[in-house]
């Protein structure tokens, strides 16, 4: 009973501590530090109608990107008063998010990229919360699983920036649990309710891919839900939605096959299938990269990414029951041919792993869930270990990367291969405070303050997953 009482006390110490350190990612890279923040800062200040959109002009790219040897010194525009007019751009994204975040603008470009950033950190960790309260008691854990499992250097670039990217990931990993509470749970919960409206709202507000990507999480968790009670209707629509899903992305795939432009049009298959899991590496075809794929990671960041993926996610598959079964397959279903249409249709642009970011959280937790008569995967001690200290190593070292690169700047020829030298902590204990810093502490001890919250957060969760997975195995049987 001792381990019931001191749970909540841990949730809530994680969501501070997740906080503090999504807060030293926010502050650890100058305005323009990712692609299109210059479309996104100028679509805020149009929103809050401060600023003309209209001029189609062409766009000044920082005089950083693309090149890691280049500081944040150079550029100067976190002073102004609102963005200059070549940053202007047709802003086709949803308007929901400018509209709502253009009331937090600061009194210069640099403080609204502060405030922005903030905001969607103290979001995240607020629909973190909301969702792990809201969810059913046997599937807490794996809510709190599926956020840190995929709390890597790219999720935390992104959810930490102005980037609408950063509502459609807190959304989808936020809606899952409490929209399958709703419908395990035979009377109305409106709490539960008002966060799955509000997390949808976000999604669909956020990103134009975000219908999809709502659409893939709720015919899964529907697929759960209604395996045990209604199986039969179940059965009858994955009848039907397979075969016709099939035939639908084999036409296509025909109609297209002049997009691939030479390339075989089972490689343009494989690379988009592959889509999904590129974005837990950060970059295109599994380099670790951040912001404009010009902040070179080492290649053990990929590694962890992936591996801590695939170990939490077989370990919940170690436990399956026919619901979990019929859900994961109409998940993994539906993201690949998502990801695949995806990438025909672009192709030969580049298609950015990023927008399927969002759904490996969901792949976790839906890994996590429990099945009847066994109750939901059990982890060893070890194996919460090796998660904690592996995307521990890996968030210290992209946020440690990150601030080198602007600061002081990283050695390289090449924005897809990393150069052969690494700077290390040290550099950025010599290295001073740079101009466009605008964080409370300097960038050392900024880094240090976020790793260390990033890995006592880990320890902590490791702790609650630890103590109250018997109690809910006896004390509440799962209704798959």
């Amino acid at each position: 009973m001792g381990s019931n009482r001191r749970a909540p006390t841990y949730s809530w110490l994680i969501m501070v501590l997740f906080f503090i350190s999504l807060a030293a990612w926010s502050v650890s890279s100058p305005v323009g530090s990712s692609p299109d923040d210059d479309v996104h800062i100028a679509a805020l200040y149009c929103g809050a109608g401060k600023s003309d959109c209209s001029l189609p002009v062409e766009r000044p790219f920082p005089c950083f990107a693309r090149d890691s040897r280049i500081t944040g010194d150079c550029e100067s525009r976190a002073d102004d008063r609102r963005p200059i007019t070549g940053q202007f751009a047709v802003d086709d994204y949803p308007g929901l998010y400018q509209k709502v975040m253009s009331g937090f603008l600061g009194d210069t470009v640099g403080r609204s990229t502060a405030n922005i950033r903030l905001l969607n950190c103290l979001l995240a960790v607020a629909l973190l919360a909301v969702s792990f309260m809201t969810a059913r008691r046997e599937h807490r854990a794996a809510v709190l699983m599926c956020w840190f499992s995929v709390a890597l250097p790219l999720t935390m670039f992104t959810v930490a920036s102005i980037n609408p990217n950063s509502w459609t990931i807190t959304g989808i990993a936020a809606l899952w649990a409490p929209l399958l509470a709703l419908l395990l749970d035979d009377t109305m919960h409106w709490g539960r309710l008002a966060v799955v409206l509000l997390a949808a709202l976000m999604v669909v507000g956020s990103r134009t891919e975000g219908v999809v990507l709502l659409g893939i999480v709720v015919a899964a968790v529907a697929a759960y839900g209604f395996a045990g009670a209604r199986r039969r209707r179940s059965l009858v629509v994955l009848t039907v939605l397979i075969p016709v899903g099939g035939l639908v992305m084999a036409q296509t795939a025909h109609e297209l096959a002049g997009r691939s432009a030479g390339r075989p049009i089972w490689q343009t298959l494989v690379m988009g299938a592959s889509a999904p899991f590129e974005s837990l590496g950060g970059g295109h075809y599994f380099p670790a990269q951040l912001g404009w794929l010009d902040t070179p990671l080492p290649p053990i960041v990929s590694a962890i990414g992936i591996c801590v993926f695939a170990g939490v996610t077989f370990v919940g598959w170690g436990r399956m029951g026919r619901p979990k079964a019929v859900a994961l397959l109409t998940f993994w279903l539906l993201l690949f041919g998502a990801a695949t249409f995806a990438w025909i249709v672009k192709y030969p642009i580049p298609l950015q792993p990023r927008y399927f970011l969002p759904l490996m959280a969901v792949a976790v937790g839906l890994a996590l869930l429990p099945t009847s008569g066994q109750g939901p995967p059990v982890f060893a001690p070890a194996q919460l270990a090796l998660v904690v200290v592996t995307l521990g190593a890996a968030n210290a070292l992209g946020l440690l990367y990150l601030s080198l690169r602007f600061v002081v700047g990283v050695p390289g020829e090449s924005t897809i291969v990393p150069g052969p030298y690494y700077p290390g902590p040290a550099d950025l204990l010599s290295a001073g405070v740079p101009q466009w810093w605008q964080g409370y502490f300097a960038p050392f001890g900024n880094w240090l303050l976020g790793s260390l919250a990033f890995v006592t957060a880990g320890v902590l969760l490791a702790r609650y997953i630890w103590h109250t997975a018997p109690d809910v195995h006896e004390s509440e049987p799962c209704d798959a």
